[in-house]
């Protein structure tokens, strides 16, 4: 996994910026839901579990030497993971390919909204 290898710090929005990875990271569902606007059964997984009030976390990661993209999309619950004797960084989600561009773009989108 890419991601694993990658040292980064913050900044308050959550983008993250490495020596080669830029990232960002959302629980939000607006915004969950713009990064998969082209994907109709992820937006329907999407719909299905903000209905059941899940809390879902995207993090998605761009290498721009490489000119690769990857995100990670699954369910949060940073207290059941309390409960259970585990910190919050336990993380069972599979990292997916993605279109470098679409992504650039998204994060792009994303800042601008910011500012």
């Amino acid at each position: 996994m890419k991601a694993q290898d990658m040292k980064t710090t913050a900044d308050p929005r959550g983008v993250e910026v490495g020596e080669k990875v830029e990232g960002f990271e959302t629980t939000n569902y607006a915004e969950i839901r713009k990064y998969f606007e082209c994907d109709p059964d992820t937006l329907d997984w999407i719909e299905k579990k903000e209905r059941e009030g899940k809390t879902l976390k995207l993090t998605v990661q761009v290498n721009h030497d490489e000119k690769w993209a990857e995100y990670a999309l699954g369910e949060y619950d940073p207290f059941r993971a309390s409960e259970m004797g585990c910190s919050d960084s336990v993380d069972n989600r599979e990292w997916e390919e993605d279109d470098y561009e679409g992504v650039c773009n998204f994060l792009k989108e994303i800042l601008e909204e910011v500012e």
